[in-house]
């Protein structure tokens, strides 16, 4: 007979730790946008994308591209790159002699522009990348509630989930 996981999933992990931002920071994002952050979260622990790539160039890039489907996966990692950046490693736009608006400017821009190619290309678009691109100073305040301890705390559950 298996035994029964008594421990939480990392997506439960992710959700408390956001839930609990939100209390802290006194904020409460709607339902999409918490779920968007709680699976961005999860594809970043996983993947360990690169956070350095210098984001004008890379939106300038991802706004040239006439290809709408690879447009819109880097206008996706793109401005959940900004969000990380600004939200968890706000310190990094000094040690880039930008400011953290850089980034939050960047992100609100590729999450809108996302939006309007989306709404181009499919009639019923989701308004998720609306509601990040209104949403972002807020997203960005929650994460900064996940610093520094708690995150910390958080990585360790899911290592330990992940070996089990």
């Amino acid at each position: 007979m298996n035994p029964i996981m008594t421990q939480p999933t990392e997506l439960a992990l992710w959700y408390a730790a956001i839930n609990e931002a939100e209390q802290l920071q006194s904020i409460q994002l709607p339902h999409g946008v918490e779920g968007y952050v709680v699976m961005m979260l999860q594809r970043y622990t996983a993947e360990h994308p690169e956070l350095a790539e210098p984001i004008a160039i890379e939106l300038l890039e991802a706004c040239q591209n006439a290809h709408s489907q690879i447009k819109q996966a880097k206008l996706q990692q793109l401005g959940d790159r900004c969000l990380l950046l600004s939200g968890l490693f706000p310190e990094s736009a000094s040690r880039r002699n930008v400011s953290v608006d850089y980034y939050i400017n960047a992100g609100k821009t590729a999450y809108a522009t996302l939006h309007d190619v989306a709404c181009h290309y499919n009639s019923h678009s989701e308004s998720i990348y609306a509601d990040l691109h209104q949403k972002f100073v807020e997203v960005t305040k929650v994460l900064a509630g996940l610093r520094p301890n708690n995150t910390i705390q958080i990585l360790d559950q899911i290592s330990s989930f992940k070996k089990h």
